[in-house]
């Protein structure tokens, strides 16, 4: 459950239980580039590729999460929003996509639960 929201400042989920979500990955070679590209995330910080962040519209901004695949387990925080064509995905950086699973899978359900 929980409300996803359009605006880039504030998302409101109350999580007890993991849930399982869609995870893809952004860099900075492909959100970084074009006319409408930006590499400043919504919390304001600049994207990096090795930082160990993630975006989420269903889940406030600074908010870590732990996420599981399989035995892997990471974390990220949320900084960034990803975009209103996929409300319900999590979008992680390299860095935290490639401690779960190679980046050429390019889309994994994981486990995400706010810690």
């Amino acid at each position: 459950g929980g409300a996803i929201y359009e605006d880039k400042k504030q998302a409101e989920i109350t999580q007890e239980e993991p849930q399982e979500v869609t995870a893809t990955w952004y860099s900075e070679k492909y959100s970084c580039v074009g006319e409408y590209a930006s590499c400043v995330m919504a919390d304001g910080g600049i994207f990096e590729d090795g930082l160990a962040v993630c975006a989420s519209r269903r889940h406030r901004l600074g908010t870590k999460l732990q996420l599981t695949y399989g035995s892997l387990r990471t974390n990220c925080t949320v900084r960034d929003r990803i975009g209103p064509r996929y409300p319900e995905r999590i979008d992680l950086s390299p860095a935290v996509f490639a401690e779960l699973a190679p980046l050429e899978r390019g889309k994994i359900i994981v486990r995400v639960l706010e810690i």
